[in-house]
């Protein structure tokens, strides 16, 4: 009869906390937990709120950006009731942010003088336990930053009474601290971290692997690769590993000689189409940057994008760190969400602005196209002879077979593709036996070679005024009656031009479909 009762006793418990555990914080199919910060900078700064509605169903965790500080420990700030009273219903975990911020930065006398003050840190606990209870709270994300060393054991004690106070209620202590490679009682801004004494008191540590180059700062990687993996290998060898959240960057910075901007990736995008050039891609610290121009003056942007952030998502993941948080909801793409979610967005890390990107993304997930060894596809550089007929060759799914080419094709690396589009009649060189395998292949050479390919002829008349002194003027016809090329503009095909990498990875991706 006891084993009979003491079994129903272990069922219920199990119970009981299966939906403690669900209540407390959900888990997405991936495993991957987020944690996503929220603010509203001013009335209209809905992005933060739009974004969560938007995403929510891959939040866990939302960090509302709430509450500021004064000497006597007393809070100021306004509650973010709308997001937190959405996340209660939909079982996101609210937690309130507290942080040192006044007069727009994080200020270093204050904290000082409130860590080092008994009195004032122990209404600050109270409040805070007040404020997370009152507002329906789970728990806090204490944002304390540029934190000396010399208050590093207050603030260690500070952290331990509010643990204390909290763990009462069954509330949770998260902390955020600066990314570090190494112990760093010597900096300003992170001497008061302790990353061994904090793991031992909070139960999330949110290291915030960000601002590597800051706004006050020189330009460079907001979070590059290399840095990442320091900063990762430093805390899995002081912090209890389930307790780390690594926070990304989910935004850039503009620097120029007039000043520092933040920026989205969405307003890259924005500038390039603006200014002109494309995004390039750093594959050292694998972080895409683009230079312009404006008034003369040049600013140089590093960003995050998709695809930087699902390399470190899954570098994460290959350490055992599934749990994240960025900055801020927001600032990112949607395109963060499908990394997010595990899937893949770019193939390559200098397309995501790229009026082809969609066309190069299904090429390469089909294994028609690849990149450079160091993750880009450079889609406005010119393609040559020998890569378009590989390609083509690829398309039309037949195998490329040794044979005669031409006298300047022996020593290409497409020297076989070349001798079957040769056997097969699809081109026939130049007057002087040459195929010129390296020569930028123009506009109206590639509407010639797929027109022969398909035996492709016009139906009906074209729009384009500029082509009628070209030789392939009734291929390019064909094509365009088929939409499998097309202009410039309406009347304007430029079959002179030299094709880019992505126009001919657009118009042989177009040609698949047909």
């Amino acid at each position: 009869m006891r084993i009979k009762k003491a079994f129903f006793m272990l069922i219920a418990a199990f119970i009981v906390l299966s939906l403690f555990l669900f209540n407390f914080a959900k888990t997405s199919a991936s495993e991957r937990i987020v944690y996503a910060y929220a603010t509203h900078d001013y009335d209209a700064d809905n992005s933060s709120y739009d974004s969560f509605i938007q995403n929510e169903s891959n939040i866990n965790y939302v960090i509302t950006f709430t509450y500021g500080i004064d000497e006597s420990g007393n809070l100021n700030g306004t509650e973010n009731d709308v997001i937190k009273d959405e996340a209660v219903k939909d079982n996101v975990t609210p937690l309130l942010l507290i942080h040192n911020m006044r007069g727009g930065t994080f200020d270093n006398s204050l904290i000082h003088s409130v860590l080092n003050n008994v009195s004032a840190r122990n209404n600050l606990i109270d409040n805070i336990v007040g404020a997370v209870k009152s507002g329906g709270y789970k728990g806090v994300n204490i944002d304390f930053e540029n934190v000396g060393y010399n208050d590093r054991q207050n603030y260690n004690q500070f952290l331990s009474d509010l643990k204390s106070k909290l763990a009462a209620d069954n509330l949770m202590l998260t902390v955020a601290i600066p990314a570090m490679t190494a112990d760093s009682p010597s900096s300003f801004w992170a001497g008061g971290f302790d990353y061994a004494a904090i793991s031992k008191i909070a139960d999330k540590i949110i290291i915030m692997a960000y601002d590597q180059h800051w706004s006050g700062g020189s330009s460079g990687p907001i979070c590059s690769f290399d840095w990442l993996q320091n900063v990762t290998n430093y805390a899995l060898s002081t912090i209890d590993k389930d307790k780390i959240v690594m926070g990304l960057p989910a935004y850039g910075y503009d620097w120029s000689s007039t000043g520092t901007t933040s920026v989205t990736e969405d307003d890259v995008k924005i500038l390039i189409g603006m200014y002109g050039g494309n995004a390039l891609w750093d594959n050292v610290y694998k972080e895409p940057y683009y230079i312009y121009y404006k008034n003369g003056v040049k600013h140089t942007v590093w960003f995050e994008n998709s695809y930087s952030f699902k390399l470190k998502l899954d570098y994460l993941s290959s350490v055992g760190i599934n749990s994240i948080s960025f900055w801020r909801l927001g600032y990112e793409s949607q395109d963060f969400w499908a990394a997010i979610e595990g899937n893949t967005v770019d193939y390559f890390g200098d397309i995501f602005a790229s009026w082809a990107r969609d066309d190069i993304n299904d090429m390469a997930m089909l294994k028609y196209v690849s990149g450079y060894g160091d993750g880009t596809y450079r889609p406005n550089n010119y393609i040559t002879r020998a890569e378009f007929v590989t390609l083509l060759l690829r398309v039309m799914g037949i195998s490329e077979e040794p044979g005669e080419g031409f006298w300047d094709t022996q020593q290409s690396f497409a020297r076989d593709a070349i001798a079957t589009v040769k056997k097969l009649g699809i081109v026939s060189g130049y007057d002087d036996g040459s195929f010129r395998p390296n020569n930028y292949i123009t506009r109206e050479e590639i509407a010639a070679i797929i027109a022969k390919a398909y035996g492709y002829k016009p139906y009906s008349n074209s729009s384009f005024i500029d082509i009628n002194n070209s030789f392939a003027k009734y291929d390019i016809i064909a094509l365009s009656n088929r939409g499998i090329i097309s202009g410039y503009d309406t009347y304007h095909f430029m079959p002179k031009n030299f094709a880019t990498r992505a126009e001919a990875t657009a118009i042989l991706h177009r040609l698949l479909k047909k």
